[in-house]
């Protein structure tokens, strides 16, 4: 309440920890301070008797909180120093400044407290995206692949009207819109398009882990690979040594298996909703080089 208040206003206790609410009604007819410690609590009503509005009440700072002042000061007299406890369901973490949701991208962050398992998710409003260099057109894996985009902060505003019918325009959106087109900051209008070249690849398969080449790997193998694209993922494959192993429709995109001595072929195939297939295929070598002789197909 600093940043309203100040540091030494009314509401400031010096040598005792208060937590304290201010309230004041549109019409001032009603003035409220509330709280204290966890030996006492004060609540304080400031307003005429004939609930006529107040005159010169602008906050709870000026209204009822010398009155709430008077009174807490003089029930906390030789009273021991109370703190409170943090419960045990109450977490920590750290959210974006600007959307209140998780933090990321090395964005100013602010850290707040929780009730477990209501921490912030993923932030859809304060986003970092890749956009194709010199088009400032959204990047396809193709393009990131090809180390063709740059990395923009944006700010990315959408709401659903929740009163309006099948088939009714969205009045909340088209608010938000006509106050993103008053705005000149070109981060309120984030790209909604690809852009054309010829690295625009819809689809894009990558491994994350073995890497290609890599020799002399356990015999129990972590495979994990990441799937970028476009249009939503119909169908992943996983195949070794021309043998298909495991079919994915979704995320983690990663299996165990385990492999003979020897060379191996590790294979991704993806295909999208829109008819795209991509592939990728490494060389691995397990207990031996990536390039030592073939060994039977393996078997999970």
């Amino acid at each position: 309440r600093e940043e309203v208040f100040g540091l030494n206003s009314l509401l400031n206790i010096p040598g005792h920890q208060i937590a304290v609410k201010t309230g004041t009604t549109n019409d001032k007819r009603d003035n409220w301070t509330i709280r204290g410690n966890p030996e006492l609590v004060v609540g304080v009503w400031e307003g005429n008797n004939d609930n006529t509005p107040m005159l010169k009440v602008a906050s709870g700072v000026s209204g009822a909180s010398p009155i709430w002042r008077k009174i807490l000061l003089e029930a906390l007299k030789d009273r021991p120093k109370s703190t409170f406890q943090i419960p045990d369901a109450i977490v920590t973490a750290s959210v974006d400044r600007i959307s209140g949701f998780r933090a990321h991208d090395d964005f100013p962050s602010r850290t707040e407290k929780f009730a477990k398992g209501t921490e912030p998710g993923e932030d859809l409003v304060h986003v970092k995206l890749k956009v194709c260099k010199g088009q400032d057109k959204l990047a396809t894996p193709g393009d990131i692949v090809a180390n063709n985009f740059d990395e923009k902060e944006y700010f990315v505003l959408k709401e659903e009207d929740p009163l309006a019918k099948p088939g009714e325009p969205n009045r909340w959106q088209e608010g938000i819109i006509t106050w993103i087109n008053e705005q000149a900051d070109a981060r309120y209008r984030p790209p909604n398009e690809y852009c054309s070249g010829s690295s625009n690849a819809p689809l894009n398969v990558e491994f994350i882990e073995p890497r290609d080449r890599t020799s002399n790997l356990p015999n129990e193998l972590k495979i994990k690979f990441s799937v970028d694209s476009v249009n939503e993922i119909d169908l992943v494959e996983l195949e070794i040594d021309g043998t298909k192993i495991r079919s994915f429709t979704k995320k983690p995109y990663e299996d165990t298996v385990q492999l003979t001595n020897g060379s191996h072929t590790l294979r991704v195939i993806a295909h999208d909703k829109s008819g795209n297939t991509s592939d990728r295929k490494i060389e691995i070598g397990i207990n031996a080089p990536w390039n030592s002789s073939p060994t039977p197909t393996p078997t999970n």
